[in-house]
């Protein structure tokens, strides 16, 4: 009688070792998922920043009263507050 219940021990933690391996993968790809979704909002800010401030830095001295640069000049500043708070969750995702 002791064999049988010994096997079905082994059997049984077997398995829930298993199931305890499986359950810590798939909370590191949920982990890494979120990761990638904030990465991606960040360099898609960053790439929108950089943008215009091409646009900015490619205007002619003379033109650099017009309403088109007060304009880049404009969105590239909110571009910028907007890469401020997408690397907040980056960095948070980073951390865990």
């Amino acid at each position: 009688m002791l064999v049988p219940t010994v096997a079905t021990i082994v059997v049984g933690v077997n398995g829930l070792i298993d199931h305890i391996d499986e359950a810590s993968n798939a909370e590191r790809a949920r982990t890494l998922s979120v990761l990638s979704e904030a990465s991606g909002g960040l360099v898609d800010h960053l790439q929108a920043e950089r943008t215009f401030g091409v646009m900015i830095t490619k205007v002619p001295e003379d033109q650099r009263k017009s309403a088109t640069f007060n304009t880049a000049v404009d969105r590239y500043s909110k571009e910028h507050a907007e890469v401020d708070a997408a690397k907040a969750p980056y960095v948070l995702q980073k951390a865990a």
